[in-house]
């Protein structure tokens, strides 16, 4: 009896024990489970990584064995696609064929920009390499969907890594889809957009609300592909009324516009009529047509919705379908439209008419406009009639257009917050321009104070409203006496105060080089200087025109160096930064312009 109560007694701790070990290796297996599963994930894309690598290294060796008429051929294919077909390829790579003569591993290194070109053989043997890794980011399942997508960001833009992640993940299938939707939250807009994408293709009914929610979001291309999205699933996931409401509502989106016709062409019914007519009626004819032209897709999705109607239609092919020029009249009525695309291409052709009636006209428009890329658009459509081309003598508009569009611009600026960075940007660039515009002409321009405190402001805004702002910091200070007062000293060394730690930066922004360059202070020269030896051959190039702004001699001895040196380039063959710090060595010695000019000449042919 004891032994039995002993034995019972040995069998309860080996449980406990057993149970014990069991806890604590499920709790490793658990912390380690995620770490593992990222190491994986790390290891099939450094692996592929290499493997491009090595692509590339092989295309290289394939290209360079080439004779000087395949690269032609295969260089004209890779660069002008449209006019490369069998007909005309003979002729157009007689043309490559002397860029090939001139420069043969410069054409082989842009052919590596456009791919890897490989023969037959080695290219199905890198497809299969490659496929092989697709497959292994498949096979890790569900639990592996964030560490794959997470190199989908912005972080792995210009690698390869989208591409893998995504082809892996649409391999995964089913079991990717609730992982991917739960990454929607993501504040990387990039990932975002990669994830609505995947979840396209895959079109599965369980992202039918993630799509419905995604149009909301502030980023473009996540919403075009919910849209993809929604139609793939169709009226029997989304529901008929529901399909076609959504699609015609975003016919406003310029973003997913085309999306949305070629939707109510599968789905619409005659609610969506209307609409497409507009579209039809209005959207500006390109010569492009294309490309950018909506009206024949519009008319097409009608054609097709009576169709289903049972109604009777006369069909026409892209290629005889007329496509009449906008009037007048019809593109102010499509500049008011609710359709910011429509809107937008035509406030784009009403650029053409030049004159105070037009310019008018946008400039009321600039007051209501909400949409950010609508007002970008009229900011470069006031810019195209107000800015006169180069050699013009007489301003194209008179001068209170010049005065109201400033106003205008400057006005909105209380509305275009900084957060509304494309809106915001677009304004600031109107009032420069209109600044630009009225110091051409040396007309006089008011309000220039309050369009100082706006810039001022904004230097310490979003990284894009900054560059924008230090434009305008140059603007301001390049304007002629007459247009208005230029910044004051004080003015001057509170810009100082504000901008010239930013200037540390290891790669400081160009535009705020140049606009430092028009404050002129001499303090800025030894940095200046220094980034005349900067890796970046832009920011030389700046860093030698603020020294020629500032008219330091100091800096002399770094620019006749660097005038004679810098290895760079244009594609042109002109040496940009040798240029840049001759002009600014002129600039410092005050020669006469006659004097520039040839030695601008005479640098130009240095090698």
């Amino acid at each position: 009896m004891a032994h039995r109560k002993k034995l019972r007694m040995y069998f309860s701790a080996y449980i406990v024990l057993f149970s014990l070990c069991v806890s604590i290796s499920a709790e490793i297996v658990t912390k380690k489970s995620p770490d593992s599963i990222s190491e994986q994930v790390d290891e099939i894309f450094a692996g592929a990584d290499e493997l491009a690598a090595q692509r590339k290294q092989r295309s290289w060796e394939y290209l360079i064995s080439l004779p000087d008429k395949d690269l032609a051929t295969l260089y004209a294919k890779a660069t002008e696609p449209q006019q490369a077909q069998p007909s005309g390829i003979n002729e157009i790579s007689a043309i490559m064929l002397e860029k090939i003569k001139k420069d043969r591993s410069g054409v082989i290194e842009q052919l590596l920009k456009y791919g890897t070109p490989l023969n037959t053989q080695d290219d199905n043997k890198f497809s299969n390499m490659y496929n092989e890794f697709v497959d292994k980011l498949a096979a890790l399942g569900p639990s592996a969907v964030p560490a794959i997508s997470s190199h989908m960001g912005e972080k792995y833009r210009i690698t390869g890594h989208w591409a893998l992640a995504k082809k892996g993940l649409f391999e995964m299938g089913a079991g990717a889809v609730e992982p991917l939707i739960d990454l929607l939250e993501n504040p990387d807009q990039k990932l975002r957009e990669n994830v609505t994408y995947v979840l396209s293709l895959l079109g599965d009914t369980r992202a039918k609300n993630a799509f419905l929610n995604a149009l909301e979001d502030e980023h473009g291309a996540v919403r075009k592909y919910a849209i993809e999205g929604l139609i793939k699933l169709g009226p029997e996931a989304v529901g008929h009324d529901k399909l076609v409401a959504v699609l015609i509502e975003h016919l406003e989106d310029s973003t997913c516009i085309r999306e949305c016709i070629t939707g109510l062409e599968k789905y619409g019914d005659e609610t969506a009529i209307d609409s497409l007519g507009v579209i039809e009626s209005f959207y500006p004819a390109r010569k492009d047509f294309k490309k950018l032209d909506l009206r024949y897709p519009a008319r097409r999705a009608i054609y097709a919705i009576l169709k289903r109607a049972g109604k009777s239609v006369t069909e026409v092919s892209r290629q005889d379908y007329t496509q009449k020029e906008s009037t007048y009249e019809e593109l102010f009525a499509a500049a008011q439209y609710p359709n910011a695309a429509v809107r937008s291409c035509a406030i784009s052709w009403l650029g053409q008419y030049k004159d105070d009636q037009t310019s008018l006209f946008l400039i009321e428009r600039i007051k209501v406009e909400q949409n950010s890329e609508v007002l970008d658009q009229i900011t470069r459509t006031l810019r195209s009639i107000i800015v006169p081309p180069k050699g013009t003598i007489e301003p194209l508009v008179s001068p209170q257009i010049m005065q109201k569009a400033f106003d205008a611009f400057r006005l909105k600026t209380a509305i275009a917050s900084p957060q509304e960075t494309k809106g915001r940007i677009a304004v600031i660039q109107g009032c420069r321009d209109m600044l630009f515009a009225a110091s051409l002409f040396n007309l006089p321009l008011k309000n220039i104070e309050q369009f100082k405190k706006i810039v001022q402001a904004d230097i310490s805004s979003a990284p894009k409203v900054r560059t924008v702002s230090y434009s305008a910091v140059s603007s301001i200070a390049t304007i002629s006496p007459e247009t208005g007062e230029s910044w004051t000293p004080a003015e001057k060394e509170k810009l100082m105060q504000d901008l010239t730690p930013l200037l540390d930066l290891p790669n400081p922004n160009i535009r705020l080089i140049e606009c430092l360059g028009h404050i002129g202070d001499k303090r800025l020269t030894p940095r200046l200087i220094e980034l005349l030896g900067h890796e970046d051959s832009n920011i030389r190039r700046f860093a030698a025109y603020a020294i020629g702004q500032i008219g330091d001699s100091q800096g002399l001895p770094a620019l006749k160096n660097l005038a004679l040196t810098d290895p760079y380039r244009y594609e042109n063959g002109v040496f940009g930064v040798r240029e840049a710090a001759q002009n600014a060595i002129e600039q410092i010695n005050k020669l006469s312009p006659s004097e520039i000019k040839d030695k601008i000449k005479i640098n130009r042919n240095i090698n």
